[in-house]
């Protein structure tokens, strides 16, 4: 692995910010039969430039409007897996405003709404 594609973590930020993350550690701790040790968490099937966005984000930092813009049905979905409401909600608010919605797309957003749980969309 490159050493720009790990990303260190506080376990107690993780808890209180990333929920479903935290527990990825955790099971990582168990399973490496630490406690409270450092533990490395390959996380699979995520853009890392997005993942490090995220995770800015937990640590207290904005993501720019204009990143948000760009991707952010992609945020959506890394703050659904990892349980980031703020984020998600955040996300979902974006979405609104660059979207076009018409006749046409209106079933495929509700779709997308209703199988990532977001609220701000389905109302």
């Amino acid at each position: 692995k490159k050493k720009s594609d790990i990303y260190p973590a506080h376990s107690q930020i993780l808890k209180a910010c990333a929920p479903m993350l935290a527990q990825l550690v955790e099971l990582a701790n168990v399973n490496e039969r630490k406690d409270e040790g450092v533990s490395h968490v390959e996380i699979s099937g995520t853009d890392p430039d997005i993942f490090r966005g995220m995770l800015g984000y937990v640590y207290g930092n904005e993501i720019p409007k204009e990143e948000l813009k760009r991707n952010s049905k992609r945020y959506i979905e890394i703050a659904d897996r990892f349980a980031i409401i703020t984020l998600k909600w955040s996300a979902e608010e974006t979405y609104l405003e660059t979207m076009d919605l018409n006749i046409e797309n209106a079933n495929e957003i509700l779709l997308y709404a209703v199988s990532k749980n977001c609220y701000v969309l389905k109302e």
